[in-house]
């Protein structure tokens, strides 16, 4: 089905909506994503409220590692030869109900008033990893959304799952120090249907 509405130029809107479903369905259960490291572009003009985050661009070199999602959560030079993922624990909740004592996949109940889509947290880790899925080759993420994540002491990641090989990522100004790193998933239909 999906395959279907990505290949017609008037559903894309449709194709997203089984893109996110998909991988919901398949983040929870462990494994491992080629990610590319976003680099911060310089703003064009003082009257630009957003920091934009980008895939570098041609010629500029590319950070590229692993997201490892399930158990043993984090961002990887290498996925270990031996590598057993363990699925997650599914909470779904309200956006302001992210809880932090306990390891697991977080989904907020209503998709339009989040800025992300899902969360992972790490306890023992201390980190949060705010999973973003997009379509598109520009995606921005919303203030109150920022506003809204918990001030713990963990170290956020900010992972962008896109249909793109390429995008940007505007993101508030005023939260620009708040993350550790931000990623992009180049998300193929191979890849997507070749996972088990």
């Amino acid at each position: 089905m999906y395959r279907l509405f990505n290949s017609i130029p008037q559903t894309p809107s449709a194709a997203a909506h089984l893109l996110e479903d998909i991988i919901h369905g398949q983040l929870p259960m462990g494994g491992y994503w080629k990610a590319t490291q976003l680099c911060k572009r310089p703003k064009s003009n003082n009257s630009q409220k957003n920091i934009i985050y980008a895939t570098p661009s041609p010629g500029e070199p590319r950070i590229e590692k692993y997201f490892v999602s399930g158990s043993n959560l984090g961002i990887v030079d290498v996925v270990p030869e031996a590598f057993d993922p363990q699925p997650l624990t599914i909470y779904r909740c309200e956006f302001k109900e992210l809880k932090f004592d306990d390891l697991g996949y977080y989904r907020p109940h209503a998709r339009n008033r989040a800025s992300f889509n899902s969360f992972i947290v790490n306890p023992v880790k201390k980190s949060l990893f705010a999973l973003e899925f997009t379509f598109f080759d520009e995606h921005s993420v919303k203030e109150e959304g920022m506003q809204s994540l918990p001030t713990h002491e963990y170290e956020r990641y900010c992972i962008l799952f896109s249909a793109q090989r390429d995008v940007k990522l505007h993101m508030p100004s005023d939260f620009d120090g708040m993350w550790k790193s931000l990623w992009l998933v180049h998300v193929t239909e191979d890849a997507l249907f070749s996972r088990h």
